[in-house]
């Protein structure tokens, strides 16, 4: 199959393949045979299709959002002018597209070495790299290539932007242009004893690039921005150790391929040559063994549980002769939350927590403790007391009755407040409130609720009814968890939050009725009634109970009656023909037809009204019954005209006959005549 080229003014750019064939980038694992078979796809992400527009050399050029594989492997488009032919016998073998990359593909692309090695940086730090795989990183970094060779992208349509390229372009051209970049303390040397921390700062901002283990031989890594905190625990080795951080997944390392195909495209699987980008070597320390030091100082962190707290980070002062404080340094607690401060001379001193674990409090305790001169690292324990936890709540809002995300005015919405972090028996207040996105208006509706903790996860619900106000609009959940004083201990709020949101909808009816596919019919005749209607702000898939009644126009009188069940489909249109309604036996005059909508449930309908329309002189919804002795025409009533004058009934009718007769006569030649002379 082959698929249309990238639009060079009435070409489809065969960027993608196929109106652009986006390669969701997945590696070889370096083991390829030839004659690998390419193939096509549409984007999967529902809000990532769309179209991107190009321009070079003064030609406008456009294609749309397709994925294009190799073998189930994703690959990305290096000549966009050339098509793309789907099928087998796709090459890397040959030698031109291997080892010279100086002329890419039939379709002419001037690539030189330094800027194909640009492309294998932008394909890794766009895509490859990225923890976030979804479609819409795929095209953008598909964007940025064709960018790179000289394709000006301007305008995105569907949910990406112009705004979203270039931010998205920001962010990845740094990390290639930083990709050889270097901490400030690269090769630094650090001392640190066990037990302690010790920050790293990165005056150069390459840190956040680097891929930082959690443990390693001995030592914990943590990252917070651009400072690297390391701490030696107690397994930590005697011997200097040399740690090297680097920005690159080594599983993307190695030479990239460059596939071949007579008459197709070139696609490109690609590699980096290396991942020391930002490189750091690290030497490590120790001082004396604990046992040769003077003393020790020993706590133990725990939370209300008993449960000790690892990752606790303490700071010991030491204070001097003069009051004076001196900070010894920060260490942390280990798995069991025992803090361990060796080789402490002879002195007054006190510990204070700096850095609580996650999802506790702060303590802001203080604690005193002396060392005695040959007091070995078994003399002195402290403990701690406990730490309350900080409470987390989140909430999902829900259709109480569905499940959706959408809610009908008959029925109520349901808010759920996920809590997490609790102290067991610990008394707590749970509030929630409805806000207004469309029109900004907070908290119109509030509900509350007092809890005992049970356990340290909880979930509470509330259910709220359907104001007359929100039809129509989104309504965004917020919620607050306070203590009994009434202090909020954690809230939650964000009007873009898709959890805490539910759209109130706003069914309505357009409608047109018909007497036998017509606007009018007679006295007497065999007249079908039929209402088409148009569903609007319907659950699609859902079944309903329509209701229609003919009444008389202008007034409520209901003259006849259909019921039946309906499935609204994706169309949203529906055609009702009512078969138990005839206008055989109307009297003449003119009528209106109502329209219903029920809710069924379980297959029965409820007295629940979705939508109605009972405009008792709706042109739309209304028809006409007429005397048989009146004309129709056009599909309107047209009286007949009144009988000429009965005296000399029969003469003057003949005179009246013969004069028209005449008249149409001398006409035709007068007609004739000038029409010849026109000829």
């Amino acid at each position: 199959m082959k698929f249309p080229k990238f639009m060079k003014p009435k070409t489809l750019f065969s960027g993608l393949s196929v109106a652009g064939a986006i390669g969701l980038f997945a590696i070889a694992n370096g083991s390829s045979v030839s004659a690998d078979t390419i193939s096509v796809q549409k984007s999967t992400d529902d809000w990532s299709n769309g179209m991107m527009y190009f321009k070079k050399d003064g030609v406008d050029s456009w294609t749309d959002y397709v994925l294009l594989k190799l073998n189930g492997r994703v690959v990305f488009c290096l000549d966009p002018w050339t098509e793309a032919i789907e099928g087998a016998d796709y090459d890397y073998n040959n030698s031109k597209y291997t080892k010279d990359v100086t002329n890419l593909g039939k379709g002419n692309v001037p690539v030189d070495e330094a800027t194909f090695r640009r492309l294998e940086l932008i394909a890794y730090y766009g895509y490859y790299g990225s923890s976030d795989k979804r479609d819409w990183r795929a095209v953008m970094t598909q964007a940025l290539i064709w960018n790179e060779l000289g394709y000006q992208p301007t305008k995105f349509t569907g949910d990406l932007t112009m705004t979203d390229f270039e931010n998205f372009k920001a962010e990845v051209m740094e990390k290639v242009n930083n990709h050889q970049a270097f901490t400030s303390w690269n090769g630094s040397t650090q001392q640190i004893q066990k037990g302690q921390t010790i920050e790293l700062t990165d005056e150069n901002n390459v840190i956040q690039k680097l891929s930082i283990p959690s443990t390693q031989d001995g030592y914990t890594f943590s990252l917070n921005g651009n400072v690297l905190s390391i701490t030696a625990t107690q397994d930590a080795p005697k011997e200097s150790k040399t740690f090297t951080f680097t920005s690159a997944d080594t599983s993307y390392e190695g030479a990239s391929l460059v596939w071949y195909k007579w008459g197709s495209q070139t696609v490109g699987e690609f590699k980096i040559k290396d991942g020391n980008s930002g490189s750091v070597s690290l030497s490590t320390q120790p001082v004396e063994d604990a046992n040769e030091a003077e003393g020790a100082f020993y706590l133990r962190k725990t939370n209300t549980d008993k449960e000790g707290l690892a990752g606790v980070e303490f700071e010991v002062f030491q204070i001097q002769n003069d009051g004076s404080e001196k900070s010894i340094g920060k260490f942390k607690t280990d798995k069991d939350g025992l803090l361990t401060v060796e080789g402490l001379e002879a002195g007054k001193y006190y510990v204070r927590e700096v850095k609580a674990a996650d999802g506790y409090k702060l303590s802001d305790k203080k604690i005193d403790f002396n060392i005695v001169a040959g007091q070995k690292a078994s003399a002195t324990t402290a403990t701690l007391f406990q730490n309350e936890r900080v409470p987390v709540i989140k909430t999902d809002a829900t259709n109480a009755q569905t499940g959706t995300k959408a809610v009908y005015k008959f029925e109520t919405k349901k808010e759920v407040a996920h809590l997490t972090n609790l102290d067991i028996g610990k008394t707590y207040i749970v509030r929630t409130y409805e806000n207004d996105r469309d029109t900004g208006k907070q908290r119109l509706q509030v509900q509350e609720k007092k809890i005992v903790a049970t356990a340290h996860e909880m979930e509470v619900e509330f259910e709220y009814p359907v104001l007359e106000e929100t039809i129509g609009h989104w309504s965004v959940f917020g919620e607050e968890l306070l203590d009994e004083e009434g202090n909020i201990l954690a809230s939650n709020f964000d009007w873009n939050n898709d959890r805490e949101t539910v759209y109130n909808r706003n069914p309505k009816l357009n409608t047109i009725a018909q007497v036998n596919g017509k606007k009018v019919t007679t006295v007497g005749e065999d007249g079908k009634v039929s209402d088409t209607i148009k569903y609007q702000d319907f659950e699609k898939g859902s079944q309903v109970f329509v209701r229609l009644e003919i009444a008389k126009y202008g007034t409520d009188e209901v003259v006849g009656t259909y019921e039946t069940t309906a499935t609204i489909d994706e169309s949203g249109e529906l055609v009702v023909n009512a078969e138990t309604l005839n206008t055989k036996d109307l009297p003449a005059g003119k009528y209106v037809l109502f329209e219903t909508v029920f809710e069924v449930k379980d297959g029965k309908p409820t007295e629940r009204v979705i939508s109605k329309e009972r405009d008792n002189k709706n042109e739309d919804q209304s028809f006409e019954v007429v005397k048989p002795n009146e004309v129709v025409k056009s599909n309107k009533v047209v009286k007949p005209k009144s009988e000429l004058p009965k005296t000399n009934t029969a003469i003057t009718g003949g005179i009246v006959v013969a004069g028209v007769l005449a008249l149409g006569a001398a006409g035709y030649f007068v007609f004739k005549k000038r029409n010849h002379k026109v000829q």
